[in-house]
């Protein structure tokens, strides 16, 4: 059965060193939306005469541009998934995290086929750890968060997605966890 793993966390919970891990040991593509769509967004918000790293705080993006990115990863997945591959989508899709319907609506718009398993991996972290790595990788497009980390941390706090047609598995990265015993439970010939 092909398999549609969602990775989902805040900026710097563990998403992509997961996602790779799991990608990797079951040879399963690899979707990670910042790496699809951050020049294409980049340009887009200066065209738009906005600072070119705003995300949430900008109201164009919000409404505008990030919903272009998330329909092209999956548009691109989907793609993916209808020629039997598994997928691993990195993102936050925090959009789309109260939205119950959410994956129904993802199967039925892009034509998913039926012998599609979803699980939905929500991982978290504490918020020193967050805001350690978030310094180490010193993005631009961090700084508003760093600069504001109280309101950031606050406002990034979602709960996890109940998405229906998924199974959702909390994942909590912190020195104690194990990935090898997440991606087995979920390709258990991969390892």
């Amino acid at each position: 059965m092909t398999k549609a793993v969602f990775i989902l966390g805040r900026a710097c919970s563990g998403k992509t060193t997961l996602a790779l891990a799991m990608a990797r040991k079951a040879r399963a593509v690899y979707l990670d939306k910042d790496t699809m769509v951050s020049e294409f967004t980049r340009r887009i918000m200066i065209l738009a005469g906005e600072p070119e790293y705003a995300r949430d705080e900008s109201h164009y993006y919000t409404n505008v541009v990030r919903p272009l990115e998330y329909s092209s990863l999956l548009a691109v997945g989907s793609s993916n998934l209808q020629i039997g591959q598994d997928v691993i989508f990195d993102a936050p899709f925090t959009p789309y995290l109260k939205d119950r319907e959410f994956l129904d609506k993802v199967i039925k718009k892009y034509k998913w086929p039926g012998q599609v398993e979803s699980y939905v991996i929500y991982v978290e972290t504490t918020k020193s750890e967050l805001q350690k790595r978030m310094r180490a990788r010193n993005l631009d497009r961090d700084s508003w968060k760093l600069e504001n980390w109280d309101r950031y941390w606050e406002g990034s706090a979602l709960p996890p997605p109940e998405w229906t047609g998924s199974q959702l598995i909390r994942y909590i990265n912190d020195a104690e966890a194990r990935p090898e015993t997440l991606i087995s439970c979920i390709f258990p010939d991969s390892l």
